[in-house]
């Protein structure tokens, strides 16, 4: 089976986009005076993605396992690059 690994390109764009919000939605809850951890930016990001139903060479990507899977690697990028560390 051979694999183009361009055909991923799409899913980095949106990858970016999920890391940006989900910063700033924990700048948002820090400012606010609340804390937030992974599972709740898990959360969040699991409503932000609802109804992206991603396609490569024509196979969806994601079942819910890897959709939940998904969200909380985001959710670990983002409180990783929000902490500093």
């Amino acid at each position: 089976m051979s694999f183009n690994a361009a055909a991923l390109l799409p899913l980095g764009a949106r990858l970016a986009e999920l890391v940006r919000s989900a910063i700033d939605q924990y700048a948002f809850v820090r400012a606010s005076g609340g804390n937030i951890d992974a599972d709740a930016l898990t959360a969040f990001l699991l409503v932000k993605m609802e109804g992206w139903d991603p396609l490569v060479a024509g196979r969806k990507v994601f079942d819910a396992e890897t959709r939940a899977a998904f969200a909380r690697a985001v959710a670990g990028i983002a409180l990783n690059f929000s902490r500093g560390t």
